[in-house]
């Protein structure tokens, strides 16, 4: 299916499972099983808003005021958050990816990002979605360098969790990250802080009532980590599963809360200013980000 909005959409289905992704960004449209949501869908004819199921890349997040330096460069990005005066979420949500590849249970995205004002660098992207009877949806974006510079890189993805729209301030969510960044007026990190006796912590699965979350959280464990989303009135559980560094959660308040947004992250936000865990990328050096997302 085609169209003017969202381009190539694309079915996969393997089990209980059925998935749909929009060439236009790379997008994860809607993640089902057995009918019921796992992720917040939105209508493959219509916009997604608060950017459900964007790759977001070469940065993640935000930049403050769109400013930047690199290797004795300074850069000015376009402001494209008014509300907070910031670059954000990369420059890849809106473009559309050329379908590379495709089989009954797979999809490749492909994409060449060429060097531009802001950012003078050269990449070639792919992202390919794999369905799974077991494992569910397996997302892998890999990143080359195919400039003859060194590239500043990040990338996050940006799937919100569902247990089929139930309402979030009822569901547990189990978070395994040991600290969390403050975050300005403007939602730009102050300071990394431990989640011990704060509403922040959800290292033991706990309700999240009326919590309001929009902030990156560290000091995940060294290896694969997951975060589960529970409805207890129907046992429900929806869990993603990475092994980035770092991860933004946002209780999807501009939503309604029908669920929480869970971005796993190479590097937190305003990287490209703090230097924090931001990737050289060395020409024909590779970059992958990998998540999952199941229900267990």
């Amino acid at each position: 299916m085609h169209n003017a909005v969202n381009g190539t959409v694309i079915t996969l289905e393997a089990g209980d499972y059925r998935a749909q992704l929009a060439s236009v960004g790379a997008t994860l449209v809607s993640l089902t099983r057995s009918g019921r949501d796992l992720v917040l869908p939105f209508p493959a004819t219509e916009l997604p808003t608060a950017y459900k199921g964007k790759i977001l890349l070469p940065w993640p997040n935000r930049i403050e005021a769109g400013r930047y330096s690199y290797a004795g460069v300074d850069y000015q990005l376009p402001v494209n958050e008014v509300e907070t005066g910031s670059a954000a979420h990369g420059f890849v949500t809106w473009l559309n990816w050329e379908v590379s590849g495709q089989g009954p249970t797979s999809v490749t995205f492909s994409l060449f990002l060429p060097p531009q004002r802001a950012y003078p660098f050269a990449l070639r992207l792919e992202t390919t979605y794999t369905l799974d009877a077991e494992a569910g949806l397996v997302c892998r974006v890999v990143a080359e360098n195919i400039g003859e510079q060194t590239a500043p890189y990040g990338v996050a993805v940006h799937p919100y969790l569902t247990c089929n729209q139930a309402p979030l301030d009822r569901c547990l969510l189990l978070v395994p990250a040991s600290s969390y960044l403050e975050v300005d007026e403007n939602l730009i990190p102050t300071g990394e802080v431990s989640v011990d006796g704060t509403d922040y912590d959800f290292r033991t699965a706990r309700t999240v009532a009326d919590t309001m979350i929009d902030n990156a959280f560290g000091q995940l464990p060294p290896e694969e980590w997951n975060v589960d989303l529970t409805d207890p009135e129907t046992a429900m559980t929806v869990r993603l599963t990475s092994d980035e560094r770092w991860l933004q959660i946002y209780s999807a308040d501009q939503l309604g809360r029908p669920g929480v947004a869970v971005e796993p992250m190479s590097c937190p936000p305003n990287a490209f200013n703090t230097g924090v865990d931001v990737v050289e990328l060395s020409p024909g050096q590779l970059s992958t980000l990998s998540y999952s997302i199941r229900e267990i």
